[in-house]
């Protein structure tokens, strides 16, 4: 009985790290080497509206900022719908500054180079799909 449960275990163990997968993001266009540059993806809708421009994804990481491109590479995503968020925080604050208007003063960015007007782009205009293996996506900041 202590064999077959731990046979179990081992396939079951087996079949989660088959369906997690890398996800890279390629942030362009990085300005300066100031601060550090705040990748997040979202899994819902939902979740992004609360947290966008805050953090607070599913998925968040941080890499130091270097001008031009920098990769953060997540791991042990499952497979499915996403979007993602980057911001250029160049003061290093851990939040999107913006003016009195509500306008970025640093560089923000989305999967699929999504774009909103007056705010941030819709979910669905940011959605791309993660597959088993490794997934690759590239963000462009805009300042």
């Amino acid at each position: 009985m202590l064999f077959r449960l731990a046979v179990v275990a081992t396939l079951l163990i087996a079949c989660r790290s088959v369906t997690a997968a890398e996800l890279r993001v390629i942030v362009n266009g990085v300005r300066s080497g100031d601060g550090q540059i705040m990748v997040d993806v979202y899994a819902s809708d939902a979740k992004y509206k609360a947290n966008a421009g805050k953090g607070g994804g599913d998925f968040r990481i941080d890499v130091p900022a270097r001008p031009g491109s920098v990769t953060a590479v997540i791991p042990n995503v499952r497979a499915g719908g996403f979007g993602a968020t980057a911001i250029h925080d160049e003061n290093a604050n851990g939040v999107l500054d913006t003016n009195f208007l509500g306008i970025p003063r640093e560089g923000v960015g989305a999967s699929n180079d999504a774009k909103g007007s007056f705010g941030p782009p819709s979910f669905s205009d940011m959605r791309f799909s993660v597959g088993d293996g490794a997934t690759t996506i590239t963000i462009n900041l805009d300042y």
